[in-house]
């Protein structure tokens, strides 16, 4: 379970890297086997709008590139 102790970890450092930038978004896991498993925090700064966009483009190039990845996979698993 994400307690308030990490989610002051979070905004110290959420804080820091504001200083420098616009805007940021941190997302951060854990695994915590007393909590069932993952737990998970994200908190940002900055303009909204611009973090959503941020993120949606990352993910689409992340698709993306997976995607060629596999292709590329298969293409040379069809030649051997």
């Amino acid at each position: 379970m994400i307690e308030e102790r990490d989610l002051k970890i979070i905004e110290q450092h959420l804080c820091q890297l504001g200083e420098h930038f616009d805007s940021v978004q941190i997302f951060a896991t854990r695994h915590d086997p007393e909590a069932g498993g993952t737990v998970n925090a994200q908190m940002g700064s900055g303009n909204w709008f611009t973090r959503y966009g941020q993120v949606r483009e990352w993910i689409i190039k992340e698709d993306a590139r997976a995607r060629a990845e596999a292709l590329a996979q298969g293409e040379d698993e069809e030649e051997a």
